[in-house]
């Protein structure tokens, strides 16, 4: 009863701070962008709490380890800060951490989280402005064009980078954080 109660407080601390972040967007006009991974992963952690699931926990742990590295390294080119972004990202990190311990890893979990952020793409495609390019759902970020001459070839290497990234940090997290 104490775990089923300390992972719904989870839950609603990390539902709590999606929330926080939403209102943000959407009080700016840009409800859109609470489609990004980072956000959505924040989402799927609360949700997963609520629910005892662990792989909608552990996908969105997955994406916020990819994601929130290249969010920091955006902040430190100079792009702006937006003042709810901690608490999806860092927040939503540390809340992942502590309810996979409890709930455990699901086998193969990274292949869950590549598949899951192929359908966000597509998601975000349809749903989202171009201007913004959600997720980079419709162009390559500005400076990469020499490399990926094509949006397609951009968008696979990126998940295949993210498939490595996944599995690198599931045999990690089995061998260090999950009991």
């Amino acid at each position: 009863m104490k775990s089923r109660a300390a992972l719904v407080g989870m839950g609603i601390v990390a539902l709590l701070l999606f929330g926080a972040h939403g209102l943000w967007h959407v009080i700016h006009h840009e409800p859109h962008d609470l489609l990004w991974s980072c956000n959505v992963a924040c989402l799927l952690i609360g949700v997963g709490c609520m629910i005892e699931q662990r792989l909608p926990v552990v996908i969105g742990f997955l994406w916020l380890c990819f994601g929130t590295p290249l969010w920091l390294l955006d902040l430190a080119m100079g792009a702006s800060m937006i003042p709810t972004s901690p608490l999806t990202h860092l927040g939503g990190a540390v809340i992942g951490i502590f309810a996979t311990r409890r709930l455990g890893w699901p086998p193969s979990a990274w292949r869950f989280a590549v598949l899951a952020l192929a359908a966000l793409l597509m998601v975000s495609r349809l749903v989202t402005p171009p201007s913004a390019n959600v997720n980079l759902a419709f162009s390559v970020w500005p400076g990469w064009e020499k490399w990926f001459p094509t949006h397609g070839t951009y968008l696979a290497f990126l998940l295949l980078v993210c498939a490595a990234s996944f599995l690198a940090v599931e045999r990690a997290a089995r061998r260090f954080v999950v009991r």
